[in-house]
């Protein structure tokens, strides 16, 4: 079994694919820096459901202290990296710049910097549906440019994968990135759109539908997601002799990216209706225009990374709506 280390540890991905690497057997070390974006007793609740496991150790650290990171590295010498923490949000970035320069960039070049050298075997890393931007040739494929980012959630995203394709080009360190698509489920984020409704329609309050709720998002569910987090760490590209072979796209560095999505968009108050039905209740909605870096529509085209791990996404979304809203009534309960 392998050591991985967790960044980002009790965010919503980050808490879930921590568990399913406990559960199967690995050492884990989990990094979060715990701070208040959304509520930290969530996070608290997430990290308690890791802290059962012998095989988990967790550091209340932030990624731009570099510091303490090499501390970490160091005392555990984890083979491998899932780096999940970062600064989310489309709307934050608007008010809040600077959380974004420091985890999202200077966080992100700490981590890939003393994961290189301390040579692990495969850096895994989160990038987002966002990088896309104005694109609207659809579905989403990876090698589509990504030159019109709509908010600096998205800009940042696509400097790190940026960064980690020169860190593969010039230390042949293997990394893989992974863009999430509108990931929802038991547990998540309480500043996105799923939980906002969810709250919403069980404290009677109004639901805004921005966009008059035609917005398209390609919702996945949590589970398909950390099934893909957990095959792709074993599917790192090769940097064996990578200067001298190339591979079938032509390219020879060690670096590669995946769409992860549910790949069967739907509009946003579709999602509400669906939702509605789970929790048999009918909200109230104000229908609004759209917001400043908010995406039109997504839809991922997950081929490649089926093609390299055979991963795809199993959760039918109306199941996974039920799932999520019978989770919703369990704490309700």
């Amino acid at each position: 079994m392998s050591c991985y280390l967790v960044t980002g540890s009790c965010g919503f991905i980050g808490a879930e694919t921590a568990l399913r690497l406990l559960r199967e057997g690995h050492d884990v070390v989990g990094l979060d820096n715990l701070n208040d974006y959304y509520d930290v007793n969530l996070k608290q609740q997430r990290l308690g459901r890791l802290t059962s496991h012998e095989n988990f150790k967790f550091f209340q650290i932030d990624i731009s202290d570099a510091e303490e990171l090499e501390k970490v590295f160091n005392t555990y010498k984890p083979s491998r990296v899932i780096h999940l923490a970062a600064q989310a949000g489309i709307q934050y970035g608007l008010t809040n710049p600077g959380a974004y320069s420091q985890s999202n960039l200077l966080g992100f070049m700490n981590v890939i910097d003393i994961s290189q050298r301390r040579n692990i075997d495969h850096f895994v890393y989160a990038s987002s549906s966002s990088v896309y931007g104005q694109n609207s040739q659809f579905p989403f494929k990876e090698d589509m440019e990504i030159r019109t980012p709509m908010s600096l959630y998205a800009a940042t995203k696509i400097a790190n994968e940026s960064i980690a394709y020169a860190y593969s080009a010039t230390h042949g360190l293997p990394c893989t990135g992974l863009r999430f698509f509108t990931v929802f489920g038991p547990w998540g984020r309480p500043d996105m759109a799923p939980m906002i409704f969810a709250k919403s329609l069980l404290n009677g309050k109004e639901i805004s539908l921005y966009n008059n709720g035609d917005y398209i998002r390609d919702f996945t569910y949590i589970e398909d997601v950390v099934e893909a987090i957990s095959l792709v760490a074993d599917h790192p590209k090769k940097p064996e002799s990578f200067l001298e072979t190339k591979d079938d796209t032509g390219d020879a560095v060690p670096s590669q990216v995946f769409n992860v999505g549910g790949s069967n968009p739907i509009r946003v108050s579709v999602f509400l209706e669906e939702l509605e039905k789970a929790l048999g209740i009918v909200g109230k909605k104000v229908y609004l225009p759209s917001r400043i870096g908010d995406a039109p529509a997504t839809h991922a085209d997950n081929s490649l990374i089926e093609k390299i791990t055979g991963w795809t996404s199993k959760t039918d979304l109306k199941l996974g709506i039920q799932k999520f809203a019978e989770w919703l009534m369990s704490l309700e309960s």
